[in-house]
């Protein structure tokens, strides 16, 4: 077994996706966070979940030189992709864009915010996993413009 094997196993042991009410998210960035599956009143944010990794295992990289910051990412965004995959298709029309001062959203060119896309689900979902799958939406929108536009 590689490292990535072996840490992939125990977050897919351990942790969930926290679904219930988020404190964290009233005082911090943070759009999700997860769940220990054995102790359920530990919740860990993104941060603490690559610092647990790294105070068990004592690495940084992963054998192929890929950071525990990175693979965790990358990990956390899968494990919100699946559990949310029909919330997520429901945005592929809906576009970010820059406009004269800050981010817009957009669907068929008019304005379209958080509220509009609870109004869609309201009868499905919580409205607050709705609003927190919105941000996290957005936020990597937001990134890979930024991405574009820096590395043009």
């Amino acid at each position: 077994m590689n490292d990535k094997t072996i840490i992939e196993n125990h977050l897919n042991n351990f942790y969930t996706l926290n679904l219930g009410h988020n404190e964290y998210y009233e005082i911090s960035d943070e759009k999700f966070t997860l769940k220990h599956k054995y102790y359920e009143d530990l919740i860990v944010t993104r941060v603490g979940i690559v610092n647990e990794i790294t105070s068990i295992f004592s690495i940084f990289l992963l054998d192929n030189n890929i950071s525990i910051n990175d693979f965790v990412e990358t990990w956390f965004d899968e494990m919100i992709n699946k559990t949310y995959d029909g919330i997520l298709k429901k945005l592929e029309n809906v576009q970010v864009i820059y406009g004269q001062i800050s981010w817009e959203v957009k669907k068929n060119g008019v304005n379209y915010g958080v509220n509009d896309f609870i109004k869609e689900f309201e009868n499905q979902y919580n409205p607050n996993i709705l609003k927190r799958v919105f941000d996290e939406w957005k936020y990597r929108e937001i990134l890979k413009i930024s991405d574009i536009l820096l590395n043009s």
